[in-house]
């Protein structure tokens, strides 16, 4: 395996210097923490078929998320879908009861919920947030075709506030990594146009840069060419198809040597895995 320790000897800055980082690196962070989207309270307008108790309830309900009571705030909006399960405005207590899984990690009941309350919405607005909620869970689930469907519906009739700008992002990833390069760049475009000062609009950009339509894995990035060209050689050796970039990083230049040109990012993490005994901390670009 090639180590730190090779690569301060040799004075290379490890595979992450390239710049790209791991998938933008904000979208990584929040594998296994699903984004929630904020409850909305039930339109007054729209009570008119739910008794008052019922109302009452799924507001108990609203404040008890609120206070990160999920549990308490399932156990209450349950009655209400169970006595009221046609009724039209019972899709905000299944998006309500679908939110409070998704906290406490019933993420299957909470795909179940959101399915229901999408059959039964009849307002736009909650009709995005229950369609973004689902591609959030695909986005963990690393189902990329299938977020970018249900984010592709929703954004919309999104409203224009965070986390939109996260939404949009992550809507361009899953473009990105189903092998859908164009319509990416467009979406990462609307995040740093839409939301110049969000915190996804630095990486929505870098990956908008990103002018090939493929994966690689990046193996390494070098201050010299002669570096590079070491670590590239070692590879081809063993059996990899391997070439050398030359980079501009600010002020200074990079030799970024990468590996593979794959279609999907999940056939990129598979070409990673394979590089990564010999060396451990590759990546998949953009």
């Amino acid at each position: 395996m090639i180590t730190n320790q090779w690569r301060r000897a040799t004075g290379c800055r490890s595979a992450r210097s390239g710049g790209w980082g791991q998938g933008g690196g904000l979208a990584r962070t929040r594998r296994r923490a699903v984004l929630i989207i904020a409850v909305v309270l039930l339109a007054p307008a729209g009570c008119a078929l739910l008794p008052p108790t019922a109302v009452r309830q799924i507001r108990l309900a609203h404040d008890a998320y609120r206070a990160r009571e999920f549990t308490r705030a399932a156990e209450l909006v349950s009655p209400v879908i169970r006595e009221h399960p046609n009724s039209p405005e019972i899709a905000e207590a299944l998006y309500l009861r679908a939110l409070c899984n998704v906290q406490t990690r019933r993420r299957v009941a909470a795909s179940t919920d959101l399915e229901k309350a999408l059959a039964r919405s009849g307002r736009p607005e909650l009709t995005a947030l229950i369609r973004a909620q689902l591609g959030n869970l695909a986005f963990d689930d690393e189902t990329y075709a299938r977020a970018a469907d249900f984010y592709g519906q929703a954004k919309g009739d999104l409203p224009p506030k965070p986390p939109t700008d996260q939404i949009l992002y992550q809507y361009g990833v899953s473009l990105q990594r189903s092998g859908r390069f164009t319509d990416a760049k467009f979406a990462f475009a609307d995040v740093f146009t839409r939301f110049p000062q969000s915190p996804y609009a630095a990486p929505a950009r870098r990956k908008y840069q990103w002018r090939r339509p493929y994966f690689a894995v990046q193996c390494g990035a070098f201050t010299t060419v002669t570096l590079a060209r070491e670590l590239a050689q070692d590879l081809k050796v063993r059996g990899f198809e391997v070439r050398i970039l030359r980079e501009a990083r600010g002020q200074s230049e990079l030799y970024v040597v990468r590996s593979g040109k794959h279609r999907t990012y999940a056939e990129a993490v598979q070409a990673a895995h394979a590089l990564r005994p010999i060396v451990h901390d590759v990546f998949v670009v953009p």
